[in-house]
Order: C-alpha cells, then sequence, then structure tokens
C-alpha cells in the first residue's frame, strides 16, 4: 500500500484495474456525459484552470438523479436523499448511498456531519477508525486549562480593523460567521458547557487575498483538543513509490484540484460554538464551521477528504490512476488514454 491520505487500508496506487462496485454507475454517467458532449467540455475546463463551475445547474441535477435511481431504485422519496443540511454543502444522503454502496469503513460519517462536530474542548474527538490510534491521546478533562476570554485581536488585525471588518461581512455573508447578539454573559448563558474567545489575525502575502485566521491556541482551545488518531499525508516519495524507471512517463497526464475554504465544509456542532467566538469591534461573533487555526479541523476535514479520496478511487476503478490528497490538494495520475473520461467522472463525483 502507497499513502494516499485515505487511511491505512486505501492506497494510491490503482493502475491494476479490477471493476468495483461503482463501475456501474460510472459508465452510466459517463454515458450521460458523452451523449452531451461533456467529457472533452470539462477536460478543457479544467486544462484552462476555469473558476466557474464546468457543469451547469441542470446538468448538475441530472447527474444527481442518475446516481440516486442507480444507487437506490425503489426510494419513493428521492428529494430527501439528495437534500443538502444547513451550515455544510454536502448532500449527505447520497454520501451515505455512496458508502453503503462501496462498503466505506467511515460509514458513520455521514451522521456526524449532520449533527456538526466537536471541537474537542468538552469531550474526545470521534475516532475515524482508519489511521493508527495516536499514543498520546487523552481527554480534555486531562488537561488543567481554563478556557480564556480574550480581550483584543493580534496586532495585524487591530492595525487594519477595516480590512477586518469586510472579511467578516464576508464570511457572514457566506454562512461561515454568525454575530452573537450579546454581551459575554450572554453568550456564557447560551452555551452553557463553555465559552472561548479567541483572537483573530489578519494573514497577507504578496500576490494573494488577505485571510483572517482565528487562533484558538491562546484561548486554550486547541490544547484541550487531543488528536485520536496519527493521520498520515503523502510525501513526495509516496508519489515516486507509483512509478517504476520503466513507465512511460508520456502515458500519463496529471490533475491537480483544490477543495477552496475546505476546512468550512464542515460545520461545527451548535453545543460547541462557543468556543469559536472572537471580537471585531466590541461586536461578538461566532464561526458556525471548522475554521483556520483550530486544531480540530485539520483532522474533521482530513477524515472527509479520505473518504472523498475512496469514493474517488471507487468511481475510477475500470481505469488505471493514482491519487494523493495532501490536506486540501487533490493530485492525481490519469492515464492519458482515458484521461478525459476520468477527469468527468471525478468532476460528476464533487
Amino acid at each position: 500500500l502507497v499513502c494516499d491520505g485515505a487511511g491505512v487500508n486505501s492506497t494510491a496506487d490503482h493502475t491494476n484495474t479490477r471493476p468495483g462496485p461503482l463501475a456501474p454507475l460510472a459508465d452510466r454517467l459517463l454515458e450521460y456525459l458523452s451523449s452531451h458532449s461533456l467529457v472533452a467540455h470539462i477536460a478543457s475546463h479544467l486544462r484552462a484552470s476555469q473558476d466557474s463551475h464546468p457543469l451547469s445547474e441542470e446538468r448538475q441535477h441530472n447527474l444527481l438523479v442518475i446516481a440516486h435511481e442507480h444507487l437506490r431504485p425503489q426510494c419513493s422519496s428521492p428529494a430527501a436523499c439528495l437534500a443538502i443540511s444547513p451550515d455544510q454543502p454536502f448532500r449527505l444522503g447520497l454520501l451515505h448511498l455512496l458508502l453503503q454502496a462501496t462498503r466505506d469503513p467511515d460509514i458513520a460519517l455521514p451522521s456526524l456531519l449532520e449533527d456538526g462536530v466537536p471541537t474537542g474542548a468538552f469531550g474526545p474527538l470521534p475516532c475515524s477508525q482508519q489511521w493508527p490510534r495516536a499514543a498520546n491521546a487523552s481527554s480534555p478533562d486531562d488537561c488543567d486549562l481554563e478556557l480564556l476570554h480574550c480581550e483584543q485581536n493580534w496586532t495585524a488585525a487591530e492595525q487594519d480593523p477595516d480590512c477586518v471588518e469586510r472579511l467578516v461581512k464576508e464570511e457572514v455573508a457566506q454562512g461561515f460567521v454568525e454575530p452573537f447578539h450579546g454581551t459575554l454573559a450572554d453568550a456564557q448563558r447560551a452555551w452553557p458547557l463553555g465559552t472561548a474567545v479567541g483572537k483573530l489575525n489578519l494573514v497577507k502575502a504578496p500576490g494573494k487575498e488577505p485571510r483572517l485566521v482565528l487562533d484558538s491556541t491562546i484561548c486554550h482551545v486547541n490544547a484541550r483538543c487531543q488528536i485520536p488518531e496519527h493521520v498520515a499525508l503523502p510525501g513526495a516519495g509516496d508519489v515516486r513509490r507509483c512509478f517504476l524507471p520503466e513507465d512511460d512517463r508520456q502515458a500519463w497526464e496529471g490533475l491537480s484540484l483544490d477543495f477552496k475554504a475546505a476546512h468550512k465544509c464542515v460545520k461545527v456542532r451548535p453545543a460547541d460554538r462557543g468556543t469559536l467566538l472572537f471580537r471585531v469591534r466590541s461586536q461578538l461573533y461566532f464561526y458556525k464551521v471548522c475554521h483556520f487555526g483550530g486544531r480540530f479541523s485539520a483532522y474533521h476535514w482530513q477524515r472527509v477528504g479520505a473518504t472523498l479520496l475512496r469514493i474517488g478511487h471507487a468511481i475510477l476503478s475500470r481505469f488505471p490512476h493514482r491519487a494523493w490528497l495532501y490536506v486540501d490538494d487533490l493530485l492525481a495520475a490519469l492515464h492519458r488514454s482515458t484521461c478525459p473520461q476520468q477527469c468527468a467522472l471525478l468532476v460528476a463525483l464533487l
């Protein structure tokens, strides 16, 4: 097995193909995509690195219907299976059907995403059992650090309050952040498990848009969170291990996909959102989703990303491919003879 970021039972190298349980679904999706001249269109769209979605909403809906009819043909309530629950972007009913079809070991994930993930401040994080258990995993009760309420943000954020306020409003508009209308005492009553107020930082890099980071270390949320597993991410060596010296490098084409705001795809359970408070000009806000700066955020996203990659391997089971997920970056090596079809299937799945 070659590490691909999807757990100890997954491998990056799928060059020895064998049709899996999603192969018939892949055939049906490709039949639709080919009949509407979308296979070449998607490949061209990806090569051009366009920001827009390569498929119209109508095409996306048609693909959803095909997937649902294949996975649950006798279902009397397809709308429920295809619904998107609030504060997160996944069609969890469809995800559950895909996990059932592939006998994926992380079958509990859709229910966890539906309820919202914990921050680890009040109890152990649920374990995916896809990686070895961490040797130093402990309970938040073992940590003697109390949750703190910071009064100010970091210097970079304090020096540019207009930019910070603009970015926070964008986060609110996107549904990631919500203002808390009340005092800190009101917040403590609203979240009886406990509250923490972190420090915002404003990260600016040449050629990039400024980005908000909520520091959850300074208020001890991160210290109380213990990651239950030793998550393994692929490195350059894992890419090299998939290629032999005698391989024809010209027979392969690379695909790179980035999951935009990946951490924020995972919502936090309501009872824990009081640990994600921050201030901007005396106004309290809180994150409803996993944020940059939270120790728990990376773990929960890796669990989600790993699941998506395992399903991706399954949907491409007829085609020689290799794929790795490093945090929110997906790298795939696709056989050139079928690269457009594989690209189209991955886009259709995602």
